[in-house]
């Protein structure tokens, strides 16, 4: 989380947290469906709870503000690429592949206010959840849905979103990692530019003594609103170092 303060202090980015205070000015119940889904997990009593109320709330926080929201179990781990990859994406919407050409991750999401391709994942999650309603949360409102939304549209969104290859965002697995400070010392690829620890996927809450409480739930929102269309006032030239991204993108769908 620090990561990200930090990079936006440094390249002049806007940092948002939305905690419980924030969270709670959103009305739900303007998006059908949404409100009673987001009640059903809150009555979850595994981790499941947190995870698929945020699956909901990132889509809610992008399509209203608009921006690019990132897990806060994620670090940067080459800043000067990241900011420079922003800038060559202008407002263009964006995700990354967590595995190639067949699942999209959900923990990196970039979009303009008022996306068309938000409102539709909007649309659609109430009776995906429902139908979808004996599968863990990850399937049912996080990374399989987002990937059913995009895989399954043709090619809709083809121009609009960006799905970025998995060497960027998702190189390296969290799984057994219980070493909060890995990112610092891991040789990564030479394209990476984020990091991400799986918070409660890799249990690495339980391991630092803080398991599911108030903590989690005040710090699991980090998005960064409006930072990549700021990156891109400054920084108008495509960056050679973010010149492979666009390479593969969409290519299984249609």
């Amino acid at each position: 989380m620090k990561t990200f303060s930090d990079f936006c202090s440094r390249y002049g980015h806007e940092y948002v947290l939305w905690d419980n205070a924030e969270v709670s000015r959103l009305d739900l119940r303007q998006y059908p469906g949404i409100a009673e889904l987001y009640d059903e997990y809150g009555r979850t009593k595994t981790r499941q709870r947190y995870s698929g109320q945020v699956d909901i709330l990132r889509l809610v926080i992008l399509l209203e503000h608009g921006g690019l929201y990132i897990d806060a179990d994620m670090v940067v781990v080459r800043p000067d690429a990241f900011d420079a990859f922003l800038a060559s994406m202008g407002d263009r919407a964006f995700v990354g592949w967590e595995s190639a050409d067949t699942l999209v991750a959900n923990s990196v999401i970039a979009a303009r206010r008022g996306e068309p391709f938000i409102a539709q994942c909007l649309d659609r999650l109430p009776l995906f959840a429902e139908t979808h309603a004996d599968r863990p949360t990850w399937c049912r409102s996080g990374p399989g849905f987002l990937s059913d939304v995009l895989l399954s549209s043709g090619d809709t969104y083809r121009d609009r979103v960006m799905i970025v290859p998995k060497a960027l965002f998702y190189a390296d697995g969290w799984h057994r990692i219980r070493d909060t400070r890995v990112h610092e010392h891991r040789s990564f690829p030479s394209e990476t530019l984020l990091f991400q620890y799986g918070y409660t996927t890799n249990d690495l809450g339980d391991v630092l003594g803080c398991g599911i409480t108030g903590r989690l739930r005040q710090t699991v929102l980090r998005p960064l609103r409006r930072l990549w269309r700021s990156a891109a006032k400054r920084l108008p030239a495509r960056a050679a170092s973010a010149g492979e991204p666009r390479a593969g993108v969409y290519s299984k769908i249609g």
